[in-house]
């Protein structure tokens, strides 16, 4: 309702004052076409390397039909569904006589020379479009696009610069892990299933978004991996547990529990018995040593004790969102979450047990520069921080030592924590860490 009333209050004032060609110009300035492209004048030059005064028929047409749906009709990946949208939008010219059905069939026929795609997206994009959506889902897009809204978000440039180089490095490493080459990624782009990834960095004691990549190329996919909620975190979701057994169960890391092969058989569901990732078992072993090694069988013991609607309430205190599946192999993190939530979630470790919530934008001001809104952090006290202490004492030695010390071979010996996560057959794998700040 709130949104619709802004949305009416600026449109009326936006119609008492420029006339329809006006309002068109400035919307077809400013609105979204892809691979990083705002207004027709930057998406003349990202899609044809050309002002959008030279555009042709078929070029024109071609650019009308993309903002429905940029990523959906993004001819770089989806060139027959795009040119299927250029025959709409030439077929409609037509029927309103703008150019005869003769110039459409004409068009819609002709060549198009696309400029060859950048190697990498521009720094941001996938920043920038959470940034949009969250505006228009609060103001609408009237007021985004011609409000003249001034914008004051938590990115830090050098920060995403770093982060997108990240993500690139870690991606071409595993592409020569795993035998891709170049050829073969620019073989097919529509089936061609290429290694992704993503990240996000958030300041821990005020959840401010400092960074964000969405995937390997935003040119390519815009669909935003660090966003969206789909991706199994395994073994990364080992840490909710421990903390639940520990707050619940009065445990600590030095409680003994024994590896050993373990059945559980819940109510009404089949059997689950969880292996390990090495498949054998170590015996007695405390905690810690269960932790730092990611022992499945041992986990499994945990969340029989704890139950896992205990395992989810934890995951939500630390911020967890998603849906999670009230089952016993929540525990190993077979329920999907995103990148961002992950961050904030272990964000709360950080801060000794203060949970807040991640954001994008610090303030927004209209075109008369009133303040429409304006952050104020404030953190909620969610955990217990000694029983924090313990979890980010075990997830110290996952850097230290464990899965995740490649932080430590890299050069990087600031105070660090963390704690690593992969699935099934390597399908997803995670780092979550976390320092002091």
């Amino acid at each position: 309702g709130d949104v619709y009333k802004r949305q009416l209050m600026v449109s009326l004032q936006i119609e008492s004052q420029y006339s329809k060609d006006d309002i068109l110009e400035a919307y077809v300035n400013q609105i979204p076409f892809g691979v990083g492209a705002y207004g027709i004048e930057n998406a003349a030059q990202a899609f044809f390397g050309k002002p959008a005064s030279e555009l042709n028929l078929e070029e024109s047409a071609l650019l009308a039909g993309l903002p429905k749906s940029p990523t959906r009709y993004n001819p770089y990946r989806h060139f027959e569904r795009a040119k299927q949208r250029q025959r709409v939008v030439l077929l409609r010219m037509a029927a309103v006589s703008y150019i005869t059905r003769q110039d459409a069939d004409t068009a819609s026929q002709a060549a198009l020379q696309l400029k060859p795609l950048p190697s990498r997206a521009r720094t941001g994009s996938y920043y920038l479009d959470t940034v949009i959506k969250r505006l228009e889902k609060k103001y609408g897009p009237e007021i985004v696009f011609h409000g003249g809204l001034k914008v004051t978000t938590t990115l830090d440039p050098q920060m995403q610069a770093w982060a997108a180089q990240s993500v690139q490095a870690g991606l071409q490493k595993l592409d020569r892990d795993m035998g891709f080459s170049d050829e073969f990624e620019s073989d097919d782009l529509e089936t061609t299933q290429m290694p992704q990834g993503a990240l996000v960095a958030i300041q821990a004691n005020s959840g401010a978004v400092k960074a964000l990549v969405g995937g390997r190329n935003y040119s390519e996919s815009e669909y935003n991996r660090a966003v969206q909620n789909n991706r199994l975190p395994g073994s990364g979701f080992k840490p909710f547990l421990y903390y639940t057994a520990f707050e619940k169960l009065g445990m600590h890391p030095a409680t003994v529990f024994i590896d050993k092969p373990v059945t559980i058989s819940p109510a009404g569901a089949p059997d689950w018995t969880p292996n390990n990732f090495s498949r054998d078992y170590s015996g007695p072993m405390i905690l810690k040593q269960a932790f730092l090694d990611s022992v499945n069988t041992i986990a499994a013991q945990l969340v029989e004790q704890t139950g896992p609607e205990d395992v989810i309430a934890t995951a939500r205190r630390f911020g967890i969102k998603s849906p999670l599946s009230p089952v016993y192999s929540v525990a190993l993190g077979t329920s999907g979450v995103s990148p961002l939530e992950m961050a904030s979630a272990f964000a709360a470790f950080a801060t000794g047990g203060i949970s807040h919530e991640p954001f994008f934008i610090w303030r927004v001001e209209d075109l008369f520069g009133r303040v429409l809104e304006e952050k104020i952090v404030s953190g909620q006290r969610m955990l217990d921080p000694a029983i924090v202490y313990q979890v980010v004492d075990m997830m110290r030695g996952v850097v230290d030592q464990g899965s995740g010390s490649a932080v430590r071979h890299l050069g990087f010996n600031l105070p660090a924590a963390g704690k690593t996560g992969t699935t099934n057959r390597y399908k997803d794998a995670w780092f979550t860490g976390f320092t002091p700040t």
